[in-house]
């Protein structure tokens, strides 16, 4: 292990293997439920799913430089940074990674940029980071026809990256990047991380950054189109080996908390992913247990979903019986978690924590399984019909759960993970969920 903790990806040893927690298939490969990875085989994994399909989208062969192009745009030289503008109306999650760009900058000449709030009355040189519709800066270039954004307007996390020549009063030149919405521009701006030798696996693997005194970038223009895949990332499963290498180097009083999260999620976004089902097994922390873990997530850009046993967010073999402590029977007796038994304390308990994430981008796992992915208890439905009524009633109070604590903003993305026996019966027998129309199916 290195000193600063991280693990060492050349070393075989397995408590080092920080990272084999990640369940991701590599190209032509199923994953075997279960299979233990070395952080060889993970690193070539995330670099084959996370980076090679995304590659025509960073830069598209209609966008390489021609010799006819404006000169390369300096970040840095003769130990000087450019700096780097963001609008104080843009979202958090850009302002964060335009942070990162100026570590990125610092990384590679040692000189770090200051980050600007306002823009400059004179300054020969700017890198202008922006959303459009939440950066008046950008909007006015583009109304003035000095920023063509027809490609990505309106489309979904893409962005364009252009040199402009006095795009403001004082201002000789700008790098300007331009995102179709807030995770457009942080992709925008990690592509131009990339440009200037900075890997996304710089802190997970310790991709060296090679130092030099003057930082430029082309001048572009550069289009990220809109991504194929709308949602792309990874679940954290089976995680005990990242579990024991975040409480021993990252969190000692926790077992993956918000430390390790947001490594995670830098390195996500770095890959232009946006999508991640956390850690949920019974020697892990439940992403829930720690506030400050959704309300990052949501400051970094990232859509957290859960696993198929762990409805609505809920993590049941951590929450469920702290629930029924505080909700017993009328008899005093202990709730059991079976929706033919107890629907009104299982719709309580998934509504409280829709209530709780309702502000944040989430995706919601729908239908039900036992606590911890055991078989789905039904007292009073004993059949495989039966059991597709049942879970027909589930799947529809949710989503009256979710229209109503949620709103509009619940309505996509919402999955059903076909490993429930009904549901899997049901699709078998082409006998379908009613209450499951457009919701996104997931095949395990």
């Amino acid at each position: 292990t290195h000193t600063s903790g991280r693990p060492a990806i050349t070393s075989p040893r397995v408590p080092e293997k920080a990272l084999s927690g990640l369940t991701m298939p590599t190209w032509g490969e199923r994953l075997v439920p279960h299979q233990q990875w070395t952080r060889k085989s993970f690193l070539r994994g995330m670099a084959a799913v996370g980076a090679a399909p995304l590659l025509p989208g960073l830069i598209p062969a209609s966008a390489q430089a021609a010799p006819s192009d404006p000169p390369d745009s300096p970040l840095a030289a003769a130990g000087t940074a450019v700096g780097v503008f963001v609008d104080a109306a843009d979202d958090p999650a850009v302002v964060r990674a335009a942070g990162d760009l100026q570590a990125d900058v610092e990384r590679v000449c040692g000189v770090r940029p200051d980050l600007l709030r306002t823009l400059p009355q004179s300054a020969p040189l700017l890198v202008l980071v922006g959303t459009l519709g939440a950066s008046p800066a950008l909007d006015h270039l583009v109304a003035r026809g000095r920023l063509d954004v027809s490609r990505v307007e309106g489309r979904w996390e893409a962005s364009v990256t252009q040199v402009i020549e006095r795009p403001f009063p004082g201002v000789a030149r700008a790098l300007v990047i331009a995102g179709s919405d807030r995770r457009g521009t942080v992709y925008g701006i990690y592509d131009t991380s990339e440009r200037i030798g900075v890997s996304p696996w710089y802190w997970w693997a310790d991709v060296p950054v090679e130092r030099r005194d003057t930082v430029t970038v082309p001048a572009g223009p550069f289009t990220r189109h809109e991504p194929s895949v709308r949602y792309r990332g990874v679940f954290i499963n089976d995680e005990q080996n990242l579990t024991t290498w975040s409480h021993r180097t990252q969190e000692p009083d926790k077992n993956i908390g918000p430390r390790t999260y947001q490594r995670v999620f830098e390195l996500l976004l770095r890959l232009k992913a946006n999508y991640l089902w956390p850690a949920m097994h019974p020697y892990s922390d439940f992403f829930n247990k720690y506030r400050e873990n959704p309300e990052l997530a949501d400051r970094y850009g990232i859509v957290v979903g859960s696993s198929h046993p762990e409805a609505l967010l809920r993590n049941g073999v951590h929450e469920w019986e702290p629930w029924i402590a505080e909700h017993p029977n009328a008899d005093g007796s202990a709730p059991v978690y079976d929706y033919t038994v107890n629907p009104a304390v299982i719709s309580d308990y998934w509504r409280a924590r829709a209530r709780q994430n309702a502000a944040y981008e989430s995706s919601w796992t729908l239908g039900m399984r036992g606590l911890h992915d055991s078989a789905l208890e039904t007292k009073y439905a004993t059949t495989i019909p039966e059991k597709v009524v049942v879970m027909n009633d589930i799947i529809a109070d949710q989503r009256r759960i979710l229209a109503e604590e949620v709103g509009a903003a619940a309505e996509t993305p919402q999955v059903l993970v076909a490993v429930s026996e009904p549901v899997s019966a049901a699709r078998l027998r082409g006998e379908g969920l009613a209450h499951a129309r457009g919701v996104g199916v997931v095949e395990v």
